[in-house]
């Protein structure tokens, strides 16, 4: 596996060439161990003159982290759960006697009776995606507040899939503000306790132990799950900010009663606040394996390894291990999060990402961690549009969002992966690409003999607006994808994958696939990049070899 030495100062030049005049604000930071202090690199507007005075984003500003919150919430579950080994045998670090592996039944409110198939679910499952419960953006996905997760783990309304898939569940994680509380022997449920007032103090605790086990070992105060009183934290934005922004602290979860902030009574899964200046400490101690809140042993299960092998390659609370690019793979282990200002109105969004990479001890190598907080989209530039989408019904590149017309259903095309398109000349570009005002699919139309098949009404296509230029390299990096092919039949770009055929094609009667020529052009299609991204290029961007590794080396 490569380790290669990672230079700072390229790594946040690379940082900054994304992000500077395409975001509102942000806020990030790399280092390593002994040796290779900390350097910080924020840039942009936490607020912007939309929200009254501007405040300047610095290390010291606290933003929403959204998923990497649960990084968080599994380090607080394995120090409960994950003992040492005395005598041959694992001694627990919790009330409850449990485990990785124990069901998680036990640590459950006491007047919840479980269904039965939620009774063989564990610790682990959780951790690792792996326990059926509902997958994130699921039509069966329950809330996350008390009430509806009682109401999903003990009625059989909603199914639950299989246990052993990987998953990825907010659900899962949800459930740890209520588990810790109970491994950590705070929070006894007397059941004279009115339920409503039980959700409160679950919450609070929950929040008291991650700040106590996560954060109190080096030293940190002042993370939270509720937006901060002050007036310096992040809002949430879209790019350029002159729109007024979103502030979370008005947010209420759907059928809330509890006066305030929802934040706190949905928090596991997501809604911790923290500044670079909180969070780099954290991230110091565990990549350099200091044992201040992880054991080394510990900290090897996080990433899987040495785990049953049922949950090989699946980390607890973390998305990436490794990365593969050019028949090299690289340590990165990476949590990244990422969310919309809510949901409602849509004024904004968030991203974040932390990196763990290089050798494994964290001194070896140079730098071993960085984090990137950013609170707004990250724009493609002048003539850019980044409202295309993957339809997973058809693999057409399509507009807008969920619209147009697929030939796979007959109805709207659904949006998975979201793609910025550009007017900019580009690598080895191609004009003459524009959206078709009939079913919204990227087509090209270059000439009136070109293959041209509409899924709305079986015409050729009718091209309105602006005319794009896409890629030909052909090459897939971190934030770019490669094998997006024409359509020889239908004239429309589709992901190919690889394949000379795939999706499903307008021109045909019979759901035929697209056809493809792959010794043809191979269009290299720019995503819409989140925090984790941009670490990740910036990552590849920064190395300085000594002996480069033949690749496939270890």
């Amino acid at each position: 596996m490569g380790q290669p030495i990672v230079s700072e100062v390229n790594f946040i030049g690379a940082v900054q060439r994304k992000l500077n005049g395409i975001v509102v604000g942000y806020s990030g930071v790399i280092g390593g161990g002994a040796g290779v202090p900390r350097k910080d690199f924020p840039g942009g507007h936490a607020r912007t003159s939309a929200n009254g005075q501007p405040v300047v984003a610095g290390p010291s500003t606290m933003f929403p982290i959204a998923s990497v919150s649960k990084l968080l919430t599994a380090t607080a579950a394995v120090q409960l759960l994950d003992g040492p080994m005395v005598d041959g045998a694992e001694v627990p670090q919790n009330i409850l006697g449990a485990t990785l592996d124990s069901p998680i039944a036990a640590g459950l409110p006491k007047n919840w009776k479980l269904r039965p198939d939620a009774l063989p679910i564990t610790y682990r499952d959780l951790l690792a995606h792996t326990s059926g419960l509902a997958a994130e953006g699921s039509t069966n996905e329950p809330g996350q507040d008390y009430f509806s997760l009682k109401n999903y783990l003990t009625e059989e309304t909603l199914p639950l899939g299989p246990r052993g898939v990987y998953a990825y569940s907010n659900v899962g994680f949800a459930l740890f503000r209520l588990l810790l509380p109970k491994l950590a022997g705070i929070i006894k449920d007397s059941l004279a306790v009115p339920e409503q007032e039980l959700a409160h103090d679950y919450a609070v605790v929950y929040q008291q132990i991650i700040n106590q086990k996560v954060f109190g070992p080096v030293g940190v105060t002042g993370p939270l799950t509720e937006t901060p009183e002050d007036s310096t934290h992040a809002f949430a934005y879209n790019y350029p900010g002159t729109s007024s922004g979103y502030d979370w602290s008005v947010w209420k979860y759907p059928g809330q009663t509890w006066p305030g902030d929802g934040q706190l009574l949905w928090a596991g899964s997501g809604c911790w606040w923290v500044s670079i200046d909180q969070l780099a400490p954290v991230l110091e101690s565990i990549s350099n394996v200091d044992g201040r809140i992880l054991t080394p042993a510990q900290w090897q299960h996080m990433q899987a390894i040495g785990a049953p092998s049922r949950y090989a390659n699946l980390g607890l609370g973390i998305d990436e291990l490794t990365y593969t690019q050019g028949g090299q793979t690289y340590r990165w282990v990476e949590k990244n999060g990422g969310g919309g200002g809510g949901d409602e109105t849509g004024s904004g969004s968030v991203s974040a990402a932390i990196a763990i990479f290089g050798a494994p001890d964290g001194n070896t190598g140079g730098p071993s961690y960085a984090a990137l907080f950013i609170n707004s989209d990250i724009s493609g530039g002048t003539g850019s549009a980044t409202g295309w989408y993957y339809c997973s019904s058809c693999g057409a590149l399509a507009t807008p969002k969920n619209g147009g017309a697929c030939p796979a259903t007959g109805a709207a095309h659904v949006s998975l992966g979201q793609y910025v398109l550009s007017s900019a000349p580009q690598p080895q570009g191609q004009g003459n690409w524009s959206q078709c005002s009939k079913c919204g699919a990227l087509c090209s139309e270059a000439n009136g003999t070109d293959p041209s098949v509409c899924a709305a009404d079986g015409q050729r296509h009718a091209p309105i607006g602006e005319t794009f230029i896409l890629s030909q390299t052909g090459e897939s990096t971190p934030g770019v994808q490669a094998d997006w092919r024409w359509c020889l039949n239908c004239g429309v770009l589709a992901y190919s994958g690889g394949s000379s055929f795939g999706g499903v094609c307008a021109a045909g009667a019979n759901r035929e696939p697209h056809q493809f020529l792959l010794s043809d052009s191979n269009y290299a299609l720019n995503e819409v990049l989140g925090a984790d991204s941009v670490l990740l290029a910036a990552f590849m961007e920064s190395q300085l070899w000594t002996v480069r590794p033949k690749p496939g080396n270890g």
